[in-house]
């Protein structure tokens, strides 16, 4: 199934569990190999998605945040070879495949240390072994408390964080506030793909922008982290070249942020409690809508608690 709550769901326990157990089962299903063509890229997502999930039902689920810190630390330990493509790719955006030969170089032999790295296949069997853990455990795991309540507080949390970090990227861009932003909207747009389904034509919009808003938050993240490896290699480099590569990075920073910023703004307008008692609201009528047209008629909200298995 999609990344959602869907109409089968029979409790917040049990959609947690199925969401949680299709992304690691998938995770879980890639060759056990470094070679594999974006396996890295594609499983680090995942866990993504599932924290991103933790997060939103962590008013009922606390022992959420100890998964979530375990699977976060887990995903750092084989992000290496990604981080070094990454870097390679950051370059070429600014000068292009054929321009600063000498600074290019060095992400070459920087991705090739990381293709080449000899615990990279221990690193990643350690991955996969921690979701491997954390999935002979899902069977256990139950969301406690009304389910509209656990919602609307999960919501109501991102919405309430991402604003804090608006207003501090706002004041000031550097890298570390701009980084935070991030990360909230990226929580902001794996919560509205999982309640899509009450209204897609909706939240179709709002699932677009905080894709697309991510994105560009994650490129400024991406030279930010550009700018810090040249300035440590300056004085290795030609002349002028460490000044040249970090003001191209710097504009491109600016030219992001000019438009980033306004549709973060607009992104986390309204109240935290208010929007989410609203996004709640509107699920709460699709779950009884779909409670009253199915045969099977799936429990209503008011019944999904923490007991529904």
């Amino acid at each position: 199934m999609a990344y959602r709550f869907v109409e089968p769901d029979r409790s917040l326990s049990h959609a947690l569990r199925r969401i949680v157990a299709e992304e690691l089962d998938a995770a879980l299903a890639h060759p056990d190999s470094v070679d594999a063509a974006g396996m890295i890229h594609d499983v680090r997502k995942r866990v993504k998605k599932i924290r991103a999930l933790l997060r939103l039902v962590k008013a009922g689920f606390p022992m959420g945040s100890a998964v979530n810190a375990l699977l976060r630390d887990a995903a750092q330990g084989i992000g290496g070879l990604r981080d070094a493509e990454v870097m390679l790719a950051t370059h070429d955006s600014l000068f292009g495949p054929d321009a600063a030969p000498e600074l290019r170089a060095h992400w070459q032999v920087r991705l090739a240390a990381a293709q080449a790295c000899p615990d990279q296949s221990e690193r990643l069997s350690a991955f996969r072994a921690t979701l491997a853990k954390v999935r002979d455990g899902l069977d256990r795991w139950q969301v406690k408390g009304k389910a509209d309540r656990v919602l609307i507080q999960g919501l109501a949390r991102t919405r309430m964080r991402g604003q804090l970090a608006l207003v501090h990227a706002v004041k000031d861009p550097e890298a570390e506030a701009v980084h935070d932003l991030r990360k909230r909207v990226k929580d902001l747009w794996y919560q509205a793909r999982l309640m899509q389904s009450f209204w897609p034509s909706l939240m179709d919009a709002q699932i677009a922008e905080a894709d697309a808003l991510g994105e560009a938050l994650g490129t400024h993240h991406d030279l930010s982290v550009y700018r810090g490896h040249v300035a440590e290699m300056a004085p290795t480099l030609a002349f002028g070249l460490a000044d040249a590569a970090d003001h191209r990075a710097c504009e491109a920073q600016a030219a992001i942020l000019r438009t980033a910023l306004p549709a973060a703004q607009r992104l986390f307008a309204g109240g935290p409690t208010e929007v989410a008692t609203l996004w709640v609201d509107w699920w709460a009528l699709w779950r009884d809508q779909a409670a009253s047209n199915s045969p099977a008629s799936p429990l209503s909200i008011n019944a999904m608690d923490s007991g529904t298995p």
